[in-house]
């Protein structure tokens, strides 16, 4: 969701082991997972999910008010939308999360933390030892945004434009509040719906076809960054249209989920998560602060 910086399965999963990694790629963790581990780390990234949107809803109520505003559009009631939405959400990243699952033998991409807290591992870095590089690359990719935006601002719809926040009838603190709940989502849902499960999937196409695993990984990495990029033209849309706002949303989104591919392939999921929730930070609530 970085283009907003504008705008205010009864069957056991599989337990084959991780085959080993091959030149110039970086080796799997090690796990000794059994099926009941397994789904608890399915229901723990599920239960993450549902943390991740009911902690953004501040940020998507917002939102929402003004996308129908600008639409002139009658909605029905606030609730009623952010449950559907909440739907849509828990029922694709269940999905994902399972295929994410279904392809870690083969791909070797982990979550180590979660993996150490359902018990499938002891192994796990240290939270405190995936911060530094996470919040360093999440600033870079906030800068590669608002770079782009500075570029190309002139050529963007008045409503993408970098302006002077208006407040309205919220106080400064609520609504950098308010913007920084963004993170949740970019953070956990879109991470768990793009890296962990449809990277995954390519990146397991790709091996299938016969590719090394680190050009399988890349290629993967890529198609993903584009796809999340391309998943975040529906809204910009709304906003507005043309050639400049449409590769302006699917590159400058994907270079932050090609970073954040990147570091899930080096250090984890959580990793990643960390990194896509600061740039959201960066994004929507630091300027505020300016």
């Amino acid at each position: 969701m970085l283009f907003r910086i504008m705008n205010p399965a009864s069957t056991a999963l599989p337990t084959a082991p991780v085959p080993p990694a091959s030149a110039g790629a970086s080796a799997p963790p090690s796990s000794t997972s059994a099926p009941v581990s397994r789904w608890r780390l399915f229901w723990a990234l599920l239960g993450l999910a549902a943390f991740g949107f009911a902690a953004a809803t501040p940020y998507f109520a917002q939102f929402i008010r003004a996308l129908a505003l600008k639409s002139g559009k009658a909605l029905p009631p606030l609730p009623i939308v952010l449950a559907g939405q909440g739907f849509q959400v828990l029922l694709g990243c269940a999905l994902m999360i399972w295929a994410g699952l279904a392809c870690r033998p083969r791909t070797g991409l982990s979550a180590p933390l979660l993996e150490q807290l359902v018990g499938e591992r002891t192994d796990a870095p240290r939270l405190t030892s995936l911060l530094p590089r996470a919040l360093l690359w999440g600033t870079l990719g906030s800068f590669i945004v608002l770079g782009l935006h500075l570029a190309l601002g002139a050529h963007l719809p008045d409503a993408m434009r970098l302006r002077t926040p208006d407040f309205g009838d919220q106080s400064r603190p609520l609504a950098i509040l308010i913007g920084a709940s963004s993170l949740f989502y970019g953070g956990i849902v879109e991470e768990l719906l793009m890296r962990w499960g449809l990277l995954a999937l390519l990146m397991t196409l790709a091996l299938k076809l016969g590719a090394a695993r680190g050009t399988s990984f890349w290629i993967a990495n890529a198609l993903t960054a584009l796809v999340f990029g391309a998943g975040h033209l529906p809204t910009a849309l709304q906003l507005g249209s043309g050639p400049v706002v449409i590769g302006y949303v699917i590159v400058a989104n994907a270079c932050v989920g090609f970073i954040c591919g990147a570091l899930f392939r080096k250090r984890g999921l959580e990793q990643a998560m960390l990194a896509h929730g600061w740039a959201d930070v960066c994004l929507h609530a630091v300027p505020m602060l300016l």
